[in-house]
């Protein structure tokens, strides 16, 4: 009779564990797993994180970026009444993470959407500026030196000349 009770016993503890004890790896990365998945259901979607970013706000970048080259260039001596117009070379660009093999290279995802790392700022195309001191060569040298190294582009990118006074 006492074989039969040991038959019908359930697994003591000691032998759950053992069996657990080497797959413990798994049991975490499996949990972890399983909390990125509902962490990442509670946000927003990377679709609509994307669609946050509009032409509007590329546009607010323009305006914001050109105000700071207009003041930058009032600050030079002989310059005065400035406007600057600014051209981007294109809109925000999503960055998703990547997964690379031997040969190909695809987008990472998780539960089918793509995995949003974050946004590149649009570059500069190319800046125009027209101000009181812009018939001055030196001055015009002198602007054309600055904004290049404000702004990371040539000097074919940068045309400057003189206004009228307001």
């Amino acid at each position: 009779m006492e074989k039969s009770e040991e038959k019908a016993k359930p697994l003591d503890g000691g032998r759950i564990y053992q069996f657990l004890k080497g797959k413990m790896w798994l049991i975490l990365a499996a949990a972890a797993g399983i909390m990125l998945l509902l962490w990442g259901g509670l946000g927003e979607s990377s679709d609509k994180a994307a669609e946050g970013f509009t032409l509007s706000s590329t546009e607010e970048y323009r305006q914001k970026l050109s105000e700071e080259v207009k003041e930058l260039c009032a600050g030079v001596k002989g310059v005065s009444a400035v406007r600057v117009v600014l051209t981007l070379e294109k809109t925000e660009e999503a960055i998703y993470a990547k997964n690379k093999t031997e040969g190909t290279e695809s987008v990472a995802s998780l539960g089918g959407e793509g995995l949003l790392l974050g946004y590149a700022l649009p570059k500069v195309q190319g800046v125009a500026v027209v101000c009181v001191g812009g018939d001055d060569e030196a001055i015009r040298a002198e602007l054309t030196e600055l904004l290049c190294a404000a702004l990371g582009i040539s000097s074919t990118r940068v045309h400057i000349t003189a206004g009228k006074i307001s």
